[in-house]
């Protein structure tokens, strides 16, 4: 998992490289508690708003082409990588786990 579009989470490697879309959910539990303090009955999502983000460019970076963003931060996910894979193996051959 040397890869950091592969790693699990929430992180923004895929949607600043490959432009994938960033989407979230909010659930409104203060509705969701009003609604239970009423008695009534509801189905899961009710109180839940689907939200889309949209990431800008680092102010340093706003003015270049997006390939050339792209292209820069392309080489430091590959070095967050390699840093990454480098602490496992030497946590490794330390006998440490590694998660």
């Amino acid at each position: 998992m040397g890869d950091p579009r592969e790693w699990p989470g929430v992180h923004a490697i895929r949607p600043l490289l490959d432009s994938e879309p960033v989407q979230g959910i909010w659930f409104d539990r203060t509705q969701e508690y009003a609604a239970r303090r009423r008695g009534e009955e509801f189905e899961p999502l009710r109180f839940m708003t689907p939200y889309s983000v949209r990431l800008s460019p680092l102010p340093c970076w706003e003015d270049l082409p997006l390939e050339i963003q792209r292209k820069r931060l392309a080489e430091i996910a590959q070095e967050i990588g390699a840093e990454a894979a480098a602490r496992r193996q030497n946590t490794a051959k330390a006998g440490r786990r590694t998660w």
